[in-house]
């Protein structure tokens, strides 16, 4: 079956179409003209693989993100706002998303002047460990000289975990809506805040209000104040309130008391580990489900929180549901995850949770670990998407 032919067939009483060239139904709109159109008018796209352009990104996201693929054939896909069996050819859906990949790849490296093209920084200490560094994409982040986990990173390159980066910003688009958890600075906030725009939605989650000051100044520099919200908390599978430990110097490692417990180590044994100083804070959490109304659309979750993704996936059950194309930047620490459930308990809920697990490698690639693999290593950075279910 063709896909005109099964459009024919399946939108004689079911709503318009919006459809990519070289496919004629009756009452087609061209994609051309649908991307100005309000997205209530229409009921089903055809995506041809050839035939998307990067200007017209943002429009292919909020298809492949909103919509479920009903029907493919030669390249070409059938998206609809109505629940159905796919038919077809299922290699044209990954045809289809390998073409967004590429998309998304071009966009990232037209807007990274700074990276690719060698222009020199800015940087300048303003006082009061107050330290002004410009992001190799632009972007200003004001940073404590005194930290000494990811200030100098940041202030010597402008640019912190460069493979996740990349990705981060590839996996976005205007008009989205991010999560950044354990948001420290805003680094990934403020990466996100260019790209989705003024018709985006960025939700800033960081519990020590040390960090919390410099994460709203960040955001109100950078212009983003007014399409983020900052949550001075932490993401748990509940509301309720923890001991937080605070570092002196290594500020981008705050640690729920409780799982440092259920690790064994003392306070003096862990100071000594970490050779900082470290006090108690108590501060108050929330879930991901009680902190955002339900229907809420949610595009990217970024989440680094020293072992608490297992509580903050408990804490996003809905939020989950409601967002069969979520993706999620995750680190993954298997001693800390330890302290909550056995670490490949973890791994073999996110699975089940219909994500596809991708390790971010140095230099770039995505590799497919196996559970040995995620196990071995002591620090992953994990890609989680579930568009090829």
């Amino acid at each position: 079956m063709l896909v005109g032919e099964f459009l024919a067939m399946a939108v004689s009483d079911m709503g318009r179409v919006v459809s990519s060239p070289g496919v004629t139904v009756d009452g087609t709109v061209d994609a051309d003209t649908a991307r100005f159109r309000s997205w209530e008018e229409y009921d089903w796209v055809v995506l041809e693989a050839e035939s998307m352009q990067g200007q017209d990104r943002s429009f292919y996201e909020r298809v492949i993100s909103e919509m479920h693929p009903v029907f493919g054939s030669s390249g070409m896909v059938v998206f609809s706002k109505h629940e159905m069996p796919f038919t077809g050819d299922t290699a044209s859906v990954d045809v289809i998303h390998n073409r967004l990949h590429q998309l998304r790849a071009a966009f990232l490296e037209a807007h990274a002047p700074l990276e690719f093209g060698g222009t020199s920084r800015t940087t300048a200490y303003l006082g009061d460990r107050r330290f002004l560094t410009e992001l190799i994409w632009g972007q200003a982040l004001i940073v404590d000289p005194q930290d000494i986990s990811t200030s100098p990173v940041l202030i010597r390159d402008g640019y912190f975990e460069l493979e996740e980066s990349r990705l981060f910003r590839a996996s976005l688009f205007p008009g989205a809506t991010v999560i950044d958890i354990g948001a420290n600075y805003g680094y990934y906030t403020v990466l996100a805040g260019e790209i989705v725009g003024p018709t985006g939605t960025m939700y800033a989650i960081e519990p020590n209000p040390h960090m919390v000051a410099y994460l709203k100044e960040n955001i109100r520099i950078n212009g983003y104040d007014n399409i983020t919200t900052v949550t001075p908390k932490a993401a748990h599978s509940h509301t309720t309130t923890v001991t937080l430990l605070v570092y002196s110097r290594l500020h981008g490692s705050s640690l729920l008391d409780s799982l440092r417990e259920r690790i064994g180590l003392s306070h003096s044994a862990l100071e000594e580990f970490e050779q900082d100083e470290i006090r108690p804070l108590e501060v108050g959490t929330t879930s991901l489900d009680e902190l955002l109304p339900r229907g809420t659309r949610v595009d990217v979750i970024k989440s680094d929180t020293q072992g608490s993704e297992p509580l903050i996936i408990r804490g996003a059950d809905r939020v989950l549901r409601e967002n069969p194309h979520i993706k999620l930047f995750i680190e993954f620490a298997p001693s800390l995850v330890a302290a909550t459930l056995p670490p490949s308990d973890f791994i073999i809920e996110l699975r089940e949770l219909g994500f596809e697990i991708r390790r971010i490698e140095p230099g770039g690639p995505l590799s497919s670990p196996s559970m040995d693999a995620l196990m071995a290593r002591a620090v992953s950075d994990l890609y989680l998407d579930r568009s090829r279910t």
